[in-house]
């Protein structure tokens, strides 16, 4: 998955490439003193090179040269003393805007200045448990993923929906301090924590209707192809319209009249601040599979959360999260499919959706569309 190819040109050096695509294998720095640029994964660290040390426990090695030299991370010692680090505040905000970073994305350029952003949730939970490596105090990642689960972060950064490579000075982008709204990605939030917590160095506290690791399911759609060359926008994508990315969203949704799913993909931004007056929309990053090829996706959810959604008649479209542009917004989210492969057929025109459901019914005909 690195882009450094792609894009390399992008980046006057290499710390500024580091604040933008740096390697989310920082975790083999525990085994390597020295990580050069083939072992690098593109992710957002969002980090000047002065701060490295202090968030991430490690340092940019001569990060003033260009980005076409070898790029390398020098490990520290960890776990580094707590007067050497962030202090809290620091950390949360950080969190906080890698976290809007990722679940909201800008726009790419034209090759060869594109870059992709695939990361997602699950990304996002391998830098928290890394930063208890680095030194971090267990309760101050725990707080965080608390106020995350509980919808209460409170914070000044915002994220970024400009042309990407992300720019050194969006650092110092800052709103009024606000609650932002992580509502949409709960279903997600619900995955990750069912699938990971007895695992995880921090603590957290779940509702008593959490979900556990037995209640999470992995359903899959299959989907036919389109063309986005017919799309409104393809003649400023161009060759972005290509059907192989990583970036990659599932919205589900209820439908309402004169809404399309990509007024609701457009709408993310306003709803991380609380601003839309669409509601009823969950957003899954971390999909199990997409094979674009085949068209197929899968994705892990909740049983209690699925059977609700099924009940109460919620669609289900993907979208892709750099060009905000998603299948038709009639693509519908069809049946519940028990463990024991039992099958209910709603309509003809809708998906069909199972728990490990490996084929598809002779004559199916789905209306969720992508390239």
């Amino acid at each position: 998955m690195a882009n450094c190819l792609l894009n390399t040109g992008n980046f006057r050096n290499i710390g500024e490439y580091c604040y933008k695509c740096v390697s989310s294998t920082i975790l083999f720095l525990d085994v390597s003193p020295v990580l050069t640029q083939d072992f690098f994964h593109p992710s957002y660290t969002l980090l000047r090179p002065a701060d490295f040390p202090r968030f991430l426990g490690c340092e940019i090695v001569e990060p003033h040269r260009i980005a076409f030299d070898d790029i390398a991370l020098k490990k520290l010692s960890l776990p580094r003393p707590l007067d050497q680090l962030a202090t809290k505040q620091e950390l949360h905000t950080w969190l906080a805007h890698l976290l809007l970073c990722t679940i909201c994305n800008g726009k790419p350029r034209m090759p060869p200045s594109r870059i992709d952003l695939p990361n997602n949730t699950n990304a996002f939970l391998h830098v928290l448990v890394q930063l208890l490596r680095v030194g971090f105090p267990a309760h101050w990642i725990g707080d965080f993923v608390q106020s995350m689960l509980s919808n209460r972060i409170v914070t000044t950064v915002q994220p970024y929906l400009g042309l990407t490579p992300i720019p050194m000075s969006e650092s110092n982008n800052r709103k009024p301090s606000r609650k932002v709204n992580l509502e949409p990605w709960q279903a997600e939030f619900e995955v990750m924590l069912a699938s990971t917590l007895p695992a995880l160095p921090f603590a957290v506290s779940l509702p008593r209707d959490y979900p556990a690791f037995s209640d999470i399911r992995t359903f899959q759609a299959r989907t036919e192809r389109v063309d986005l060359t017919r799309h409104s926008k393809a003649y400023t994508w161009k060759v972005l319209v290509s059907g192989y990315t990583k970036a990659i969203g599932l919205m589900f949704y209820k439908r309402t009249s004169g809404v399309s799913v990509e007024d609701l993909v457009n709408s993310i931004p306003s709803m991380i601040e609380g601003k839309s007056k669409h509601s009823d929309v969950q957003i899954l990053l971390a999909q199990e599979s997409v094979d674009l090829r085949k068209g197929e996706v899968s994705w892990k959810m909740s049983r209690q959360r699925y059977e609700r959604m099924n009940s109460e008649g919620w669609f289900m479209a993907a979208y892709r999260t750099d060009l905000n542009a998603a299948g038709k917004d009639y693509s519908l989210f069809a049946f519940l499919c028990s463990h024991y492969y039992l099958f209910q057929q709603l309509s003809p025109f809708l998906l069909w959706i199972g728990w490990k459901f490996d084929c598809v019914p002779p004559g199916l005909h789905t209306l969720f569309h992508f390239p």
